[in-house]
C-alpha cells in the first residue's frame, strides 16, 4: 500500500496558499467595494454639481421674471440699470443651463433623458423668442405695449423653470440599492399623503361653497390655488421618481390609475366646478356628488400610498433577507478563516516546531558523544523524518568510527604485547646463546689451562731430562 507523503513543505504551501487566497479575496472584495463607493461618490458629486447649476439657472430665471414683469407693468420704458440687471440674470441663467445640459448629456443615461433634454432646449428656445419680444416691448411706454405680454411672459418663464427642475429631479443620480429604493418609496408615500391631505382640504372648501351656493371670490380662489399648488408640487416629486429606471413597477401601475382617476375623471369634474364658481354660475354638481367624485379621486391617491408602503415593506424584507445571507456568508467565511488559522497553528507547532525541537535536542546529545540517543520521528513521511534518518546515518557512521578506533586500539595493544614478547624471547634466546658460548669458552679455557699445565710438567720433565743429559 502506497503511503501518502504529507510533507511540511506541502503543508506550509497549502495553508499559506489558502490563507493567501482568503486574504487576497477579502482584500479584493474590500477594494472592489471601495472602488465602487468612489465611483458612486463621483457620480453623486457630478449629479449634485448638475443640480446646483439648474438651481442657479432657475433662481436667475425667477429673478429675471420678476424684474421684467415689473418693468412691463411700469408706465415708462425700461431704464439702463434695469436693462443691465436683466442681462446679468440672463447670462448667469443661460450659462448655468449650458453647463448642466453638457454634464447631463455626457453623464450616465436615465429614463427619458433625451426627451427631457429636448423639452428643456425647446422651452428655452421659446423663451429666447419671448425675450426678444419683451425687450422690444420694454423700450415702449405702457400704453403702446401688447396687452398679453404680461401673462405670456410670466407663464413662459415659469414653464422654463418647471421644465428645468423636472429635468433636475430626473437626472439626479441615486445609487441603485435597496436602501435607496426604500427611501424613494417612502418619499412617494409621503408625497401622496401630502396630495391626499391638501386634496381633502380642497374637497372640504369646495363642498362648503357648493352646499351654500356661493360663488368663488378672490380670497377663496387664492386659497384653492394654494391647496392645488401643494397637490401638484407633491405630484411632481412622484413623477420624478416614476421616471427613474429603478422605479417599482407596482408604483408605476398604481400611478397610472391615479392619472386616470384623480387627474382625469375627477379633474374634469373639478374644472367644471371651478369654471362655474369663478363665473358666478350654478354649480354643475350637488354637494353629495362633489364629495363622491372628490373622495373617489382621493381614494386613488390613498391606494397609491398603500402600494408605496407595500413596496417599502417588500424592499425591507428583501433587505433583511440579503442581510441574513450576508451574515451567514460572513459567518461561514469567519469560520473558515478560524479553521485555516487553527490548521496553520497546528501545522507550525506540531508538524514543524515540536519535531524540529526534538530533533535538535537529539542532535545536541549526539554531538556531546551520546551515540545511543533515540532519534525521533524516523517513521514520519516528511522532511523532519528525512532529517532524522540522515542524522541516524551520521550516528551509525560515528558508531562505526568508534568501533574501528576501539579495534585499532586493541590491535595496537596486542601488537605491543607481541612485540614485547618477541623481544623478551629474543633476549632469552640471546642470553642462552651467550651462556652456551661462555660455557664453551670456559671449558676450552679450562682444557687449555690443563694442557698448559701438562705442557709445563712436560717442559719441566724435559728440562730435568735435559739437565740429566
Amino acid at each position: 500500500m502506497m503511503q501518502i507523503r504529507f510533507t511540511i513543505r506541502t503543508s506550509l504551501l497549502l495553508i499559506t496558499g489558502l490563507l493567501s487566497i482568503a486574504v487576497i479575496g477579502l482584500a479584493g472584495n474590500q477594494g472592489l467595494k471601495a472602488w465602487n463607493q468612489m465611483r458612486l461618490a463621483a457620480l453623486v458629486a457630478q449629479s449634485n454639481e448638475m443640480a446646483d447649476l439648474l438651481l442657479v439657472a432657475a433662481g436667475n430665471w425667477a429673478a429675471e421674471r420678476g424684474i421684467v414683469n415689473a418693468a412691463l407693468a411700469a408706465t415708462s420704458p425700461i431704464d439702463p440699470a434695469t436693462r443691465s440687471a436683466v442681462s446679468d440674470r440672463r447670462r448667469a441663467a443661460d450659462s448655468a443651463l449650458t453647463g448642466a445640459l453638457t454634464q447631463i448629456v455626457a453623464g450616465p443615461d436615465f429614463r427619458g433623458r433625451d426627451d427631457l433634454v429636448q423639452a428643456v432646449r425647446s422651452t428655452h428656445a421659446g423663451l429666447e423668442t419671448l425675450r426678444r419680444r419683451a425687450d422690444q416691448e420694454l423700450d415702449r411706454p405702457l400704453e403702446t405695449r401688447t396687452a398679453d405680454i404680461l401673462g405670456t411672459w410670466v407663464s413662459e418663464v415659469t414653464r422654463m423653470i418647471t421644465e428645468s427642475q423636472r429635468l433636475r429631479l430626473a437626472a439626479q443620480y441615486l445609487p441603485d440599492n435597496i436602501q435607496t429604493n426604500i427611501l424613494l418609496a417612502q418619499d412617494v408615500k409621503h408625497a401622496v399623503w401630502v396630495m391626499s391631505e391638501y386634496a381633502g382640504r380642497e374637497r372640504a372648501v369646495i363642498g362648503g361653497l357648493v352646499s351654500s351656493g356661493e360663488a368663488m371670490n378672490t380670497p377663496s380662489l387664492q386659497r384653492l390655488a394654494d391647496l392645488r399648488g401643494r397637490v401638484e408640487q407633491a405630484w411632481s416629486g412622484v413623477t420624478a421618481y416614476l421616471e427613474k429606471e429603478n422605479a417599482a413597477p407596482a408604483l408605476r401601475a398604481e400611478a397610472q390609475r391615479v392619472e386616470t382617476v384623480f387627474f382625469g375623471r375627477f379633474d374634469a369634474v373639478r374644472q367644471k366646478v371651478y369654471s362655474a364658481g369663478a363665473g358666478g354660475q350654478p354649480y354643475p354638481v350637488d354637494t353629495a356628488s362633489w364629495i363622491a367624485e372628490a373622495t373617489a379621486g382621493i381614494d386613488s391617491l390613498l391606494a397609491l400610498a398603500r402600494v408605496a408602503g407595500e413596496v417599502s415593506a417588500d424592499l425591507a424584507d428583501q433587505s433583511r433577507g440579503d442581510g441574513r445571507v450576508a451574515m451567514v456568508t460572513n459567518s461561514a467565511l469567519f469560520g473558515l478563516a478560524a479553521l485555516l488559522a487553527t490548521a496553520a497553528f497546528w501545522i507550525v507547532i506540531w508538524r514543524v516546531v515540536r519535531p524540529i525541537r526534538n530533533l535538535t535536542g537529539a542532535m545536541q546529545d549526539l554531538a556531546g558523544g551520546n551515540l545511543e540517543v533515540d532519534l525521533p520521528d524516523t517513521t514520519r513521511a516528511d522532511e523532519v523524518a528525512e532529517m532524522s534518518r540522515a542524522v541516524e546515518v551520521f550516528r551509525e557512521n560515528a558508531r562505526e568510527v568508534r568501533r574501528l578506533e576501539e579495534q585499532q586500539q586493541a590491535d595496537t595493544a596486542r601488537a605491543e604485547a607481541d612485540k614485547r614478547a618477541t623481544m623478551n624471547a629474543l633476549a632469552d634466546q640471546f642470553e642462552q646463546s651467550v651462556g652456551a658460548i661462555v660455557d664453551l669458552v670456559s671449558a676450552a679455557a679450562a682444557e687449555l689451562e690443563a694442557a698448559a699445565q701438562t705442557l709445563n710438567v712436560t717442559l719441566e720433565e724435559t728440562n730435568a731430562q735435559a739437565g740429566t743429559v
